[in-house]
Parts: structure tokens; C-alpha cells; sequence
């Protein structure tokens, strides 16, 4: 993607993982690119300011027209290099990313999802002019400390950043701009105001921390277990549209071997809270797991984890499960392929034969003839997502609800994730085979880290 006189970036995706992602800046000035961003330490780095990304993409598509035909594509390949930060005009960037998206065909959780990954003002993070480099430079004001990290090579202590020759770069794309004759469209800073837009509601990000302890507990951890958790929480809290889960590492020491996740949430801080400790009580997670929020104003303490819920007055007794396939998890096909026999499309079709309704957007709910309820995810976001899982809330667990639940792993083929409950014969992977609906009554009840440990003082 050239700007003009030598100038230009390259963005280069991995393959089979086309998320992970660097950008390279050329230049004249150079024997070699050099890599400006990369997504090996955070999903979304920054490099670009605002008006940095509106400027370039303006000139990489007066520079090739033919191909950019509309500015917004450019800036749409880079918008993952440039966070909204304090101080920022919001109602630009949400006009650009909407106007583009929404022609595209994307729906308003997506979009909304995109706005709030790039969205790091609640974190704290701005736009600083350091004199000693003359630059730009990203920067987090010292009194936050919720929310994300982000990961950006464009710091004052990186030496390898292209500070000196960034202006250059910059003056040559605003002569691209001046000199030529093309003429440059935004479809998202034309036609649109903010009043005719949907409401977004960008609201405060949180950030918690959980470390899960391994092999010390009566219910050990199998081995890819930080893949399994990471993987189903994740997937609950998008559904959710709460925020997101990212695995960040882990550690071993002579005491514990844990494992560590980073987890962005949106919203009411005690709503994130209270939902991630209810969710991670029934995913599985070993009582000595420790949560913390890194929003140090609020509090610094570490929080075990509940073991069961609580006040059955509250909304903590509902509960979030995610089901899939075996090879959502260990990368092989369905046991017994069949036509159509996604996860989604499996529960679709439960749910069309019982009648279930359409409730909130991207969600039906059933409501059992003993008074269970349970709510289903099968928006549009949950079905393109690389795995085939489907998230299910039990809002009142009856004798019916996990029949209707057991009926859908026995038709399926379908895993309970990440505890690993099927009804699934004959497999050498670490699952525990359901052999009743009365079964997996008591483990929805109990909840999985009671009955893992009931069945191992059995066994």
C-alpha cells in the first residue's frame, strides 16, 4: 500500500491464522522494511494515530485508485493499528467504521464489536508529543489501571521505531493527497451525522485477571486445559457481549503450576464481575483459582472463586455452558459427519421443532412445561466465529431442560466445554461419558467441580 516517492506499508497476515498480523514500513531512506507493528504481544497493537490513518489512507488510494476506490477500504485494513484514546473525536470514527461496515452488510453487534476492541479511552491510553524525540507517542495516564494492555512498539525507549523519518512519511502522503487528480471518496465522513446513527453505547471497559491453578486440586487439569477454558469463556463473554478472554501465559513454580488469562469486560463493573465469577464457577475452574481486577482504584484484592452460586434471588443462579464439537478443541472432524450438523445448526433445529421464541437480538429462549428456561446464542457473530460452539444459558434448571440437553449431545455427537461431558463411546480423549439425563441433572445442579470430585472419591 504506497503513498508516493517510496513510500509505503505492507501488511502481512499468517498463515492459516489470518488474525495474526505485521505491518512493515518502507522507505527510500531504508536498505529494509522495518516491522512497525506485529501482533505477537497484543491482538490490536498501535502505531497510528487518527489523523495519522485518515491521511494515509487517503493517499493509498489517490496513490492507487484502480484499487482503492474508496479510502475507507485502506483505512478499514488498518483500523487494527490505531486505537481510539483520549481525546480522539469519537463521532468521527464511529461514522467512518459504520458507514463502511454497515454498506458491507454487518449488523450492529459486529460493528459494535469492532468499535469496542479499538476503544481504549476507559484504559486510560493517549496521544503524547515527546520534544526529545519529536514524536508521537502512545501513553497511559498513571491513575488508570483497568481495562487492557496494549503492546506498541511506537514508545520512547524503542529505539528501533522510524521516529526520524515518520514526518517524512507523513509530508510525502499529504502531497500524494495535494497532487492528485483522483478523487478520493469517504463514504464514512459524507452522508451521515451521528443523530442518524445507532447507539453504540461504548460504555467503561474493566479488566480482571485469573490465574487456575493445575495438578493440585482433587479435579487435575488435563493437559491443553488453558486452550479448553480460554476458548469457552471467551466465546461466552462475546455472546454475552461483554468483552472477551485472551490467554496470557503460564508460569511453575516448586509450589503451583497455574495458567493465566487477561479478561476485557464492558458494562457495570459489579454486573462483569459477578458474571465472570458465576461463569468460571461452572466452567470447571478450580476452586483455588484466584481472580483479580486490575482496576486497582476499586480494589486490589485477590477473590476466590465461589463454588456455588449464591442468593437464588439474584441473577448469579443462572449459569452460561458452551457446547461444540470434539474437533472445536483437538482439531479433527465430527465423529459421525453429517450434512448441516454444525452446532448452530443443530440447536436450530431443536429449537424450531419445540416452538422456541425469539427473544433478544441473536437469541431464543425455550421455556419448558415444568417451568425450566434456558437461552440460546445463534446470532450471526457466534456462527462465523472459527469455532463451532454454541453458547446456552440455563436460567431455571428442571428434570426437562436437561433432558432437552441431553437429547441435543446424544443427536450431535456435541461436547459440554470445557468440563468435557459427553455421550460419546469409545474415545481415548480425557472425556466423561454421560450415560443419563438424570446425570447431567446433578452436574448442572452440583456444578462440574462437585461431581468431578464425588466421582473420583467413587472411582
Amino acid at each position: 500500500m504506497s503513498v508516493g516517492e517510496g513510500y509505503s506499508l505492507d501488511l502481512v497476515f499468517y498463515q492459516p491464522y489470518a488474525n495474526e498480523a505485521s505491518l512493515f514500513l518502507n522507505s527510500p531512506l531504508l536498505q529494509e522494511s522495518v516491522n512497525i507493528a506485529s501482533t505477537g504481544f497484543c491482538s490490536y497493537p498501535p502505531v497510528f494515530r487518527w489523523s495519522e490513518l485518515q491521511l494515509i489512507s487517503r493517499a493509498i488510494a489517490a496513490h492507487d485508485p484502480s484499487t482503492f476506490t474508496n479510502q475507507d477500504l485502506a483505512l478499514m485494513l488498518l483500523v487494527r493499528f490505531t486505537p481510539l484514546c483520549v481525546g480522539d473525536s469519537v463521532n468521527t470514527v464511529i461514522t467512518t467504521i459504520h458507514t463502511f461496515l454497515s454498506t458491507l452488510g454487518f449488523e450492529f453487534k459486529e460493528i459494535r464489536h469492532v468499535l469496542r476492541t479499538i476503544d481504549h479511552r476507559s484504559a486510560g491510553f493517549r496521544w503524547r508529543f515527546d520534544e526529545i524525540i519529536n514524536g508521537w507517542v502512545l501513553q497511559r495516564y498513571r491513575s488508570y489501571t483497568c481495562g487492557p494492555s496494549l503492546h506498541t512498539y511506537r514508545t520512547t525507549d524503542n529505539k528501533d521505531f522510524p521516529f526520524e523519518m515518520w514526518p517524512q512519511f507523513l509530508s510525502v502522503a499529504e502531497e500524494t493527497i495535494r497532487t492528485s487528480t483522483s478523487i478520493v471518496v469517504s463514504r464514512g465522513l459524507q452522508g451521515t451525522t451521528m443523530s442518524a446513527l445507532p447507539d453504540y453505547q461504548l460504555s467503561a471497559q474493566y479488566g480482571f485477571y485469573l490465574a487456575v491453578p493445575l495438578g493440585i486440586s482433587p479435579r487435575p487439569l488435563f493437559p491443553n486445559a488453558q486452550i479448553c477454558l480460554n476458548m469457552a469463556l471467551n466465546h461466552i463473554l462475546e455472546d454475552l457481549d461483554l468483552g472477551c478472554s485472551i490467554y496470557s501465559g503460564s508460569s511453575r513454580s516448586i509450589e503451583r503450576e497455574e495458567v493465566r488469562f487477561e479478561i476485557q469486560m464492558y458494562g457495570v463493573f459489579e454486573q462483569c464481575q459477578r458474571v465472570l465469577r458465576q461463569t468460571l464457577w461452572w466452567q470447571a475452574a478450580p476452586e483455588e483459582s484466584l481472580l483479580s481486577d486490575l482496576n486497582y482504584s476499586r480494589s486490589s484484592r485477590l477473590h476466590p472463586l465461589k463454588s456455588k452460586p449464591e442468593n437464588p434471588q439474584d441473577d448469579s443462579v443462572q449459569f452460561h455452558i458452551v457446547f461444540g464439537k470434539l474437533g472445536a478443541l483437538f482439531n479433527r472432524p465430527t465423529i459421525r459427519p453429517m450434512q448441516g450438523s454444525s452446532c448452530n445448526a443443530i440447536f436450530q433445529s431443536a429449537l424450531d421443532e419445540c416452538e422456541a421464541h425469539y427473544d433478544m437480538e441473536g437469541w431464543r429462549t425455550l421455556r419448558t412445561t415444568d417451568g425450566g428456561e434456558i437461552s440460546v446464542c445463534v446470532s450471526k457473530l457466534s456462527i462465523l466465529r472459527k469455532e463451532d460452539l454454541t453458547t446456552v444459558t440455563i436460567r431455571k434448571l428442571t428434570p426437562n431442560v436437561a433432558r432437552f440437553l441431553f437429547r441435543i449431545l446424544v443427536i450431535g455427537d456435541l461436547v459440554l466445554f470445557p468440563a468435557l461431558l459427553t455421550t460419546i463411546e469409545g474415545e481415548s480423549y480425557p472425556l466423561k461419558v454421560l450415560t443419563s439425563e438424570d446425570e447431567l441433572l446433578r452436574i448442572l445442579h452440583d456444578g462440574p467441580y462437585k461431581w468431578w470430585c464425588n466421582w473420583k472419591k467413587d472411582g
